[in-house]
């Protein structure tokens, strides 16, 4: 549904978000910087 698109987004949205602030801290981080840990971590939910 929607609604769990959307809860799924933000979960993963904010999990890339510690991940990467916890990689190279909170200062000077970009929104780029968030993709490829987002690929990661759909790349990890996703394999069958």
């Amino acid at each position: 549904t929607i609604d769990e698109a959307a809860r799924y987004g933000v979960t993963l949205h904010a999990k890339a978000g510690d991940i990467a602030s916890e990689r190279d801290g909170q200062r000077g981080m970009l929104p780029s910087d968030l993709f490829p840990i987002v690929r990661e971590l759909v790349n990890k939910v996703t394999r069958v």
